[in-house]
This record gives structure tokens, C-alpha cells and sequence, in this order.
């Protein structure tokens, strides 16, 4: 419903972390996410959110139905009969307007969406990984005994 684009990060690829600005925040929130992770993935995915439809257009035809019908039922007569094709598009895009305005006022707009345009990254490996002391290995085809730490 919002005109400005939104974007989300998977770890995944199937289950999404939403609402960021641009497609660079998203993959820094999804790099920063994987320093959390026991097992980090390979990669992370990023992409465009696509909110559901609303379902606020093409309510035009309809609404000036109704006023005829109830204007027939009252005597008035059907009186909105001969209306131009561009009228019927404008009054419908003025509802969806109004619907819109009132579905985010009142906080009733869809919270489901889609993720379109999904970009993957590979997740960078870690400089260096830190062994416990007593744990690494002086030559190869030797064994050591390990201290155990208390």
C-alpha cells in the first residue's frame, strides 16, 4: 500500500525478516543475524517485499449501481446513467484513495506480502577461528595427549 519500496533478508530463502529501507541494509541485518547463528548458512538472501493487495480498486461501477438502485427505490429515478468512462475511472481511483487512507488510519491494511526480485550473497567466512589452549595439533601423524579444562 506503501509507495516506497521495502525489502527483507532470509537466511534460508524461506523464512523472512522484513522492513528495511534499502537492499544493503537488509543484507547488513541478514550478515550481522549470522554471527548469531551455531551453524551460519553459506549464503543469505535478500529481496523486495510486495504487499498484498487491499482489494480497494474497482469499487466505482458498483458504488454508482447502488446509488442507482436506491435512487429508483426512493423515486428519484436512475439518474447516473450517462457517465463517461473517465468519470467512473476517477471515482473509482477516489475510493481506493479513501479505502487506503482508512485501512492504514485505523491499522487494518493486510499484513501478509510476497518477496519478489530475491538477490543471494555468500555469507564471508570468519578471519580466523580461536582454539581452546591443549587443542591444536604440532605435527601431523603424532598424537598428544590433551589437557582437560576445569
Amino acid at each position: 500500500m506503501s509507495m516506497n519500496k521495502r525489502y527483507a533478508y532470509s537466511l534460508n530463502g524461506t523464512d523472512w525478516r522484513n522492513n528495511f529501507a534499502t537492499r544493503k541494509e537488509a543484507r547488513q541485518a541478514a550478515l550481522d543475524a549470522v554471527k548469531n547463528e551455531i551453524d551460519p548458512p553459506r549464503e543469505i538472501y535478500v529481496g523486495q517485499i510486495v504487499p498484498a493487495d487491499p482489494q480497494a480498486t474497482g469499487h466505482g461501477r458498483y458504488v454508482v449501481r447502488e446509488i442507482n438502485r436506491r435512487a429508483d427505490a426512493a423515486g428519484v429515478g436512475e439518474y447516473l446513467n450517462a457517465l463517461k468512462l473517465e468519470q467512473v475511472e476517477e471515482l473509482d481511483r477516489e475510493i481506493a484513495n479513501v479505502v487506503v487512507h482508512w485501512l492504514l488510519k485505523h491499522h487494518l491494511e493486510p499484513t501478509n506480502y510476497t518477496v519478489n526480485a530475491i538477490s543471494e550473497y555468500p555469507v564471508p567466512m570468519p578471519l580466523a577461528v580461536k582454539s581452546p589452549p591443549g587443542n591444536e595439533v604440532t605435527e601431523l601423524g603424532q598424537s598428544r595427549e590433551i589437557e582437560t579444562l576445569q
